[in-house]
Formats: structure tokens, C-alpha cells, sequence
């Protein structure tokens, strides 16, 4: 009788089924294409572009942050 040991995790929302072999080889199946070398890979090149950043929230707030950074002498204001 051969032991198998199984991974226990108590946390609610664990992503340990997420990584799976199975889902692993699935997710790289999906992406994968003969490279410019003739090899079997992924390019890294061809993956999805960035949308536009200028209706970036995240962007106007780390503009901001460094515009209030900049009048204050280089000091953290704290909210």
C-alpha cells in the first residue's frame, strides 16, 4: 500500500487548486506556439498589451502623490 500524502490548507479562499498539474499543463497548452527558433514555447512578446493607462486611476493617484511629494520637499503626507 503506497502512502500518498495529501496538502492540507484551513484557509477559506485558497488558491492551492488553482495550481494543480492539471491546470498547469492546461494554462500552457493554451499558450503555447512553435518560436521563431522552431521550438515549442511561449512569446512573452506576443502576450496582451496594456490598455489605456490615461484613464488609469491608479496612475492619476501615483501622479498626484508625486506632485504633493514634490511641493513638500520630498515628505509623506499623511491623510
Amino acid at each position: 500500500m503506497a502512502f500518498r500524502a495529501n496538502l492540507v490548507n484551513k484557509q477559506f479562499n485558497s488558491p492551492i487548486k488553482l495550481y494543480s498539474p492539471g491546470n498547469v499543463a492546461e494554462a500552457l497548452e493554451k499558450q503555447k506556439q512553435i518560436l521563431a527558433n522552431g521550438a515549442v514555447g511561449i512569446d512573452f512578446h506576443n502576450l496582451a498589451k496594456p490598455g489605456n493607462l490615461a484613464n488609469s486611476a491608479v496612475l492619476r493617484m501615483l501622479e498626484e502623490e508625486e506632485a504633493n511629494r514634490s511641493r513638500t520637499g520630498g515628505k509623506w503626507l499623511i491623510y
